[in-house]
């Protein structure tokens, strides 16, 4: 184990996985971690200094996100490329399988790459990379899939990355519900595009589209709100920014704060970096990226101001390469960051945050 510094302090320790890993999610009690991945779902109990002890074998299959319920009773995962799953969680915190469905509408591959629960667990959303869908699932009681209630492919590719074409078409990166659940937010990183609907929670269905447009070639992948709701931070990949906007809860508008680099100085303008992933600390004080290829392969902290500007504090590399899934517990107190190619021997690394 070593120690850095991180925010305030970070101690780091590393766990021995060697895979490809992506979505990292805590239960409600803080006590169990998933880890998707390529080899499946792993399962980790968190111990009181942070450590992380694995339950069992990699559980089900293929998983690129997944998402839990808030009741922590229900897991939901992208599946083998084209469908979402169900589990139920049992009591032991392994995994067991309700069902799956198909997540393409379109005939065309869809990738499905994000996954997400609504607070009363009456739907999930998902968000295909391949064809630029987003789709809305209704639940039985018992936390499984029902059946698909609509599919959207709004928006088509701006085709402003001219580097490496990742705008050729739309291609939807996350779909879930606003801070006081009146919207749904989808992000379109073909496209550069925030998406706000309003949800039908009787039909199932989508409702008016607004659109909130980002610079283009910025590539959105993820967004990130702050504790209050007043404050949302979009990562983009493809320029390596972190665009900040204030949050109207009831009227849904964004309004445009901030942008800045999610690179170190040293790296600013290398179009071969990606970003991969953004998390607002429980509270407030502070908000998480990671930066992957080109050598960056690190975390980046900034302070969030109390009018919901950046300041960014330090970078720290994240103990292996291509740093995809990040996450913290719910309390704040631990930082786990997933590294798509293993350093050592050990993909999966442990920070704690004072």
């Amino acid at each position: 184990r070593s120690t850095t510094t991180f925010a305030t302090k970070m101690e780091r320790a590393s766990i021995p996985l060697v895979l490809i890993l992506f979505g990292i999610f805590i239960t409600t009690n803080a006590k169990l971690m998933y880890v998707g991945s390529y080899t499946g779902i792993h399962i980790f109990d968190k111990q009181s200094d942070g450590s992380l002890v694995k339950l069992s074998k990699a559980q089900v299959g293929s998983s690129s996100f997944i998402a839990i319920s808030n009741d922590g009773k229900n897991l939901y995962a992208t599946g083998q490329g084209d469908t979402y799953a169900s589990y139920a969680i049992q009591p032991d915190g392994n995994l067991t399988t309700f069902n799956s469905l198909s997540g393409c509408a379109s005939g065309k591959a869809c990738i499905t790459t994000h996954v997400s629960v609504t607070s009363d667990k009456k739907f999930v959303f998902g968000a295909n990379w391949g064809d630029g869908s987003f789709v809305a699932y209704s639940l039985w009681d018992n936390g499984g899939l029902h059946k698909l209630t609509d599919s959207l492919i709004p928006l088509a590719g701006d085709k402003g990355d001219t580097y490496k074409n990742r705008q050729d078409g739309p291609h939807a990166h996350m779909l879930f519900q606003s801070p006081g659940n009146r919207y749904l937010i989808g992000i379109d990183l073909g496209a550069d595009k925030i998406l706000i609907w309003k949800f039908n929670n009787f039909t199932g269905r989508f409702g008016e589209l607004r659109l909130k447009s980002l610079p283009l070639g910025s590539g959105p992948r993820h967004i990130s709100f702050h504790p209050s709701g007043n404050f949302a931070y979009v990562l983009s990949e493809i320029k390596n920014t972190i665009s900040a906007f204030r949050f109207d809860q009831v009227s849904g508008i964004f309004t445009d704060l901030q942008t800045v680099s999610s690179l170190p100085k040293s790296m600013q303008g290398n179009r071969d970096a990606s970003a991969g992933e953004i998390r607002t600390h429980p509270n407030g004080k502070f908000l998480y990226v990671t930066n992957r290829n080109a050598g960056s392969d690190n975390v980046g902290a900034y302070s969030i101001g109390s009018n919901g500007k950046l300041s960014p504090i330090q970078f720290y590399k994240s103990g292996g390469g291509s740093p995809r899934g990040m996450n913290l517990c719910p309390k704040g107190k631990f930082l786990y960051v997933a590294n798509e190619i293993p350093q050592d021997g050990k993909s999966l690394r442990a920070f704690k945050v004072n």
